[in-house]
């Protein structure tokens, strides 16, 4: 069973006129890259999967080409994104690191993955040539309601959403 399917709807609705040459996906060890990979594997589109963290590895199909990065690594990206057409950028953290954390340090960990490996990855695409960046965000940079629309004014209510919410700009 697909999990989120309008998320992969969203990505290959066009028609077999747009095939990326090659995809690379962030945060391919997470929860939702980890299946986007599955997906573009079974459609024969094998993708490169930029992994920060071997224990991932694992949650991928031998299809996917694993290629060891870090999204605020500028050298890795650019090696990660070479002959690459398209990204989907799943990378994110969540959570601070480890058990104990303090809040300052709590936040300066969640921008600098979220906001500026996003923007880090973002100029390292424009520098390859990448022609198309797909960036995924959440609903926590909406934030809550039962009737929130596209026009509706972000109201993020966690620093992961407000973290989400300045990676969009």
């Amino acid at each position: 069973a697909a999990v989120y399917p309008e998320i992969f709807l969203l990505c290959f609705s066009e028609s077999a006129r747009h095939m990326p040459e090659k995809i690379l996906i962030t945060g391919a060890g997470g929860f939702l890259g980890s299946r986007l990979a599955a997906r573009l594997a079974r459609r024969g589109l094998n993708p490169r999967c930029l992994i920060k963290d071997r224990a991932r590895d694992g949650a991928l199909p031998k299809e996917c080409e694993i290629v060891r990065g870090d999204i605020l690594d500028e050298a890795s990206l650019e090696t990660a994104l070479r002959g690459v057409t398209e990204v989907h950028h799943l990378a994110a953290r969540l959570r601070p690191e480890g058990l104990l954390y303090r809040r300052k340090k709590a936040a300066e960990n969640l921008i600098e993955i979220n906001v500026s490996g996003t923007r880090t990855l973002a100029r390292a695409c424009l520098r390859t040539g990448v022609k198309r960046f797909i960036h995924y965000s959440s609903a926590a940079a909406c934030g809550s309601g039962l009737n929130l629309r596209e026009d509706s004014p972000p109201r993020p209510m966690t620093l992961y959403g407000r973290t989400k919410l300045e990676s969009e700009n």
